[in-house]
């Protein structure tokens, strides 16, 4: 049976300089992502002009890193980053564990 397994919630976060985020998760995973390769690229531009990086907040509606109304980052991935795995790798540990 294919149990479906939760990501951990983003419960904290702050702006770190040159596009650095500092995360925490509700399992504990904490650290900081490196977000410097989208800066300035498609609608991260924003951060460049119009939405400073460092006014980000934690939406309490979806629980994602958001500037604004419109911008937004996926927690999940963030979480994959700091873990250091795919969210194949991740899925598959969450299931061994939930077979055990």
């Amino acid at each position: 049976m294919d149990t479906f397994a939760e990501f951990p919630k983003l419960i904290d976060l702050q702006a770190r300089p040159k596009y650095h985020l500092w995360v925490r998760f509700s399992d504990g995973v904490s650290g900081e992502v490196d977000l410097s390769d989208i800066a300035g690229k498609g609608v991260f531009k924003v951060w460049e002009n119009d939405i400073p990086f460092e006014s980000v907040t934690l939406s309490d509606e979806l629980g994602v890193p958001t500037w604004g109304e419109d911008l937004e980052i996926d927690a999940h991935n963030l979480y994959l980053e700091l873990i250091g795995k795919s969210y194949g790798q991740w899925r598959e540990e969450q299931l061994e564990y939930a077979a055990h």
